[in-house]
């Protein structure tokens, strides 16, 4: 067992002991010289009649870990074994346990106090989304023991999904699983054997019973390992689309549950819609339509009149006037037409995109390019009163359907980065607002913190040199600036995973280092006379390098072009840095061409 203050292959100090169960005890360690707190699992190889079991639970939460990278799941990162235990190395999730939210509540008869139903519906969802994840990957992973022990609850609201022991990879042709893994109550009937092997909708029965457990306070060993209908234990629940949800989930048989997250995730989105005065609702307003609509069409006039609003008000719909933009000729009409939708449906999101598509159209001589013009016509069309209120169309956009919003603005941001000449500092403005935006999501966070630094970087250069990218200019004093410069990049791509994860996106991940490699390129003399090594400079392209050799492009063409053009600055890098290196020898790569005398002319 490890003790506290002790350090662990050279790089973690153990700080304290976490949690401990079975044969297995977390600890909280600390990697001084990163400054990083780390969670350490240690457990045990010798583990009795389990022995099977254990060996099993370690290949799979190790290898699984490995390659698994969502922001609702840990990332593994060091793997120490010796002969009687294996120390996995994974982020710290700060939180606490479900469960532990549970006991904190614990009635005098034993059960809780149910959870809030919103938080519940949130919290379901995260899972919901996890799954969909581990069930789309090739092969699918199946996790087997999702309950409220195994979720983390973040500070942030976020939920954290832990314990990969019993997780398993989905065999196409399997006919059961080799093992009955799983913990009674949250377990579907198949984890037991003899009913085929386990698949996405055991995970779907697991979160059924977790949703259960957390709803009712009452846990399925506290009703006999009966999942009940919620009403019969909060009446609250009954006949609610909660109710609806949680028993489809809950069915004994695979094929009466939902058959896939997808199907899951939408019915957990219009729970409300399932419950029964909805449902009755719905069918008021049904007949209400239907003799609305007997009545208009009683009459030839009201016929006639009927038809021809109904013509004028298609000829001047948003989706008309989306199609007529794209058939226009010209800027300046294509933008007339889409401000003119943005007002009429400010919330949705394809004029503000097809607008930007305008503006990104590729010029005859220039390639795709985005002029001052185009900038300040789309900024005026998102950023001017629309008439309501002195709301703008932006305002409404956000207001009204914010995950799209965030879309657009980050797709606006970077495509002022790339094709708005000098515009670096109008991109690091947007990035940032981003950044600070209440409702946006880790993911897209840290894409934005990445790009803002990057924008600033060049920013900041710019001030340096006088001009992007000019001659070098000789300035005092910039040496402790060049350094911070470079520990901004550093800590941007010293770790290509935390990349990947922060921007969820190989296009972005491939765009940051390619402007890595641009700045290298362009600052190098800078960084080198500010005391960093050539080596450091060696050492984050080779990260990039390497992250790029595997990274997918899904099939997506911007992707691959962005991929390439990462590949070709991190190439023209390292062939500065060498020649530099070689120069600093006296020898070059190349030997010098020999002069013609003949062509030779003094001025």
């Amino acid at each position: 067992m490890l003790q506290v203050g002790q350090v662990l292959d050279g790089k973690y100090k153990i700080l304290s002991k976490i949690d401990e169960g079975g044969m297995s005890v977390v600890y909280l360690a600390l990697n001084e010289k990163a400054n990083k707190t780390w969670a350490v699992k240690e457990v045990r190889k010798d583990g009795g009649n389990d022995i099977d079991v254990v060996k099993q639970s370690l290949a799979a939460e190790t290898e699984m870990l490995k390659r698994l990278h969502h922001p609702n799941l840990p990332s593994i990162v060091d793997v120490i074994e010796d002969e009687d235990t294996v120390m996995i190395v994974m982020d710290y999730v700060e939180g606490r346990s479900l469960q532990k939210l549970l006991d904190e509540n614990r009635r005098a008869d034993g059960t809780s106090e149910p959870i809030d139903s919103e938080l519940v519906l949130d919290w379901a969802k995260q899972l919901c989304d996890v799954l969909h994840y581990l069930h789309t990957l090739d092969p699918p992973i199946i996790y087997r023991d999702l309950k409220p022990s195994n979720i983390m609850l973040c500070p942030d609201g976020k939920i954290e999904v832990l314990d990969f022991g019993t997780a398993r990879e989905y065999k196409k042709y399997g006919i059961a699983d080799t093992k009955n893994l799983g913990t009674k109550g949250y377990a579907a009937p198949e984890q037991f054997g003899g009913k085929g092997q386990t698949d996405a909708r055991t995970d779907i029965f697991n979160l059924g019973a977790t949703m259960y457990h957390l709803l009712t306070g009452y846990s399925p060993a506290d009703t006999n390992f009966e999942i009940k209908a919620l009403g019969e234990l909060v009446p609250y629940y009954k006949n609610t689309g909660l109710e609806k949800v949680v028993r489809k989930c809950c069915m004994a048989d695979p094929a009466d549950r939902y058959q896939d997250c997808r199907e899951l995730m939408f019915a957990l989105e219009h729970v409300h819609d399932q419950d029964d005065i909805a449902i009755m609702e719905r069918n008021r307003k049904w007949k209400l339509f239907t003799m609305s609509i007997a009545l208009a069409f009683i009459g030839i006039f009201g016929m006639i009149a009927f038809t021809v609003l109904h013509n004028s008000a298609a000829r001047n719909s948003y989706d008309s006037r989306i199609s007529q933009a794209s058939n226009a000729s010209t800027y300046d009409e294509k933008s007339e037409i889409l401000v003119g939708a943005m007002n009429i449906k400010p919330a949705e999101p394809t004029a503000y995109n097809s607008l930007l598509d305008a503006a990104m159209e590729p010029d005859s001589d220039k390639g795709i390019s985005i002029t001052k013009k185009e900038e300040d016509t789309l900024t005026n069309a998102i950023e001017t009163p629309n008439g309501r209120g002195g709301s703008t169309n932006i305002d409404e956009f956000s207001r009204k359907n914010h995950d799209k919003y965030l879309d657009f603005q980050i797709r606006r941001a970077s495509s002022y980065f790339d094709y708005f000449t000098g515009s670096k500092k109008r991109a690091e403005a947007i990035f940032k607002l981003l950044e600070s935006d209440s409702k946006i999501d880790d993911r897209r966070k840290g894409l934005c913190s990445c790009l803002a630094t990057i924008c600033d970087i060049y920013v900041t250069n710019t001030d340096f040199r006088g001009n992007e990218g000019g001659t070098i200019a000789s300035y005092e004093n910039t040496g402790s600036k060049y350094k911070k410069v470079w520990g901004s990049l550093a800590d941007i791509a010293a770790d290509p995973d935390q990349i990947d994860k922060k921007t969820g996106e190989t296009f972005y991940s491939a765009l940051i280092y390619r402007e890595i490699a641009k700045q290298i390129c362009l600052y190098q003399p800078n960084y080198a006379e500010a005391g960093i090594k050539a080596e450091d400079m060696k050492t984050l392209l080779k990260a990039g390098s390497d992250y790029l050799k595997t990274a997918s492009t899904n099939g997506n063409k911007a992707t691959e072009s962005m991929i390439s053009q990462a590949k070709e600055e991190i190439s023209n890098a390292e062939r500065q840095l060498n020649r530099t290196h070689n120069e600093e020898l006296g020898k070059y790569d190349e030997e010098p061409e020999e002069s013609d005398d003949s062509t030779v002319t003094e001025d």
